[in-house]
């Protein structure tokens, strides 16, 4: 078995505020189709989770919500906070009682306070493009934290950017928001030990070379910050 198996889902507002009715309109105002979506959405969680258990120790899902990064504009500015933290915590909690750990991505800039409230074990965001955002919401990072809960640092980029990239060069941009995070009163050994260090995106788009070397960027990066800080 594996120590850790990943596996990842669409999110319930990526998903219905995408996928429209016969009048164009997104389903995610028809409440009948929004409570269809997030019941189906978790049971593909569910479903995964089971089929990845015999081969791993531990299940980790991702709830991948790209639209979260136009929450608050003016393109959804009729999407109520309270509902899309009712809508993830309907799936943290369906990947809770399959005995999985839930994740939420967005690799853009958002109301990270929301995956805070939420109830997400893992918040996985772009620390290359959007690292220092995460340190606007301070005490909501502080409470999952001190919750036993991590935060994924994506700090290796899925774009061209990766080819200029290297191990002395992410670490650099790693401790940078790290640090504003942590001059926020949060302290700098709970931000290392509970840190993941992932991919700012995916690499599904990148040509075979890139996608490599973004792999080997994460290996070598994460042996280095464990070796720094002696984990």
């Amino acid at each position: 078995k594996l120590p850790f198996a990943q596996v990842q889902t669409t999110g319930p507002l990526s998903f219905a505020l995408t996928v429209v009715d016969e009048n164009k309109k997104a389903i995610y105002y028809n409440e009948e189709f929004r409570d269809v979506i997030v019941k189906a959405l978790a049971m593909k969680c569910r479903w995964q989770i089971e089929k990845f258990k015999p081969y791993a120790d531990n299940v980790i899902l991702f709830i991948d919500e790209p639209i979260l990064s136009a929450f608050g504009s003016s393109t959804y500015v009729s999407v109520k906070r309270e509902d899309v933290v009712a809508l993830l915590q309907e799936m943290v909690a369906a990947v809770h009682s399959g005995g999985a750990l839930a994740g939420i991505h967005c690799c853009g800039n958002t109301e990270w306070s929301i995956l805070v409230d939420a109830g997400v074990d893992i918040v996985n965001f772009d620390a290359f493009e959007y690292g220092e955002t995460i340190s606007m919401y301070a005490s909501h990072m502080k409470k999952q934290l001190e919750r036993g809960g991590m935060l994924a640092w994506g700090v290796v980029p899925t774009s061209v950017a990766i080819r200029e990239a290297t191990v002395m060069s992410l670490e650099a941009q790693l401790e940078k928001v790290m640090d504003k995070l942590a001059v926020q009163g949060i302290d700098k050994k709970a931000i290392t030990e509970q840190a993941i260090i992932t991919p700012s995106c995916g690499t599904g788009s990148l040509e075979v070379a890139d996608a490599e070397k973004v792999f080997l960027m994460v290996s070598e990066l994460s042996k280095r910050m464990k070796s720094k800080y002696g984990y």
